[in-house]
């Protein structure tokens, strides 16, 4: 469980510091490649000093209650494995394509229902699905260049999700895509 709260927070370049007796051997071994701090102990309410988001998987409910507690009592928000009444936060699973992301939380109630979700819509949301978001952001840009009224801009960047233009992209013919855009620009602006 920490293994993926770790990765949850590393893959948004969050700064780890990991307070626990033992970890497992993925976990020293990111530490050891000091992308996160381990403090090999036990808990003390010292540990919350400076933290902002603090995720608390322990195996003991009643320490993990107590550690929340703590967290309120400093004013950190608290993510607590398998206790969602006790959360500030849920993290949700989240499928990444390039700058595209899709969310899927389920609050808490089944984070392996969430997950299984998130397995589903890998099969229908490709790879190239992030590929045609960067270009689609690449020809937003140009566009901000050519229109300056932004009521005209709207209209245009409604033409990027035009089949045609869209399939353009999908197939990586962004100048063709930026040629089709420039002379739509071109007749409303005759």
């Amino acid at each position: 469980m920490a293994e993926r709260k770790v990765n949850s927070i590393l893959e948004c370049e969050g700064l780890v510091r990991l307070v626990s007796p033992r970890i497992t051997s993925a976990l020293a071994e990111l530490s050891v490649q000091k992308r996160l701090k381990w403090e090999a102990r036990n808990y003390s309410e010292v540990d919350l000093a400076g933290v902002f988001l603090a995720f608390i998987c322990t195996d003991d409910h009643q320490l993990n209650r107590s550690i929340a507690e703590d967290c309120r009592k400093r004013m950190v928000m608290a993510n607590v494995v398998d206790d969602p009444s006790n959360c500030d936060f849920f993290l949700p699973s989240i499928l990444r394509r390039d700058s595209l992301a899709v969310a899927i939380s389920t609050e808490g109630r089944s984070p392996l229902f969430a997950r299984h979700l998130r397995e589903e819509l890998e099969e229908l949301i490709p790879q190239e699905y992030g590929q045609l978001v960067e270009g689609l952001g690449r020809m937003r840009d140009h566009i901000k260049t050519l229109v300056e009224d932004t009521n005209t801009r709207q209209s245009v960047y409604k033409l990027l999700l035009q089949p045609d233009i869209l399939n353009l992209l999908r197939n990586n013919q962004e100048e063709m895509a930026r040629e089709r855009i420039e002379a739509c620009i071109s007749s409303w602006q005759d």
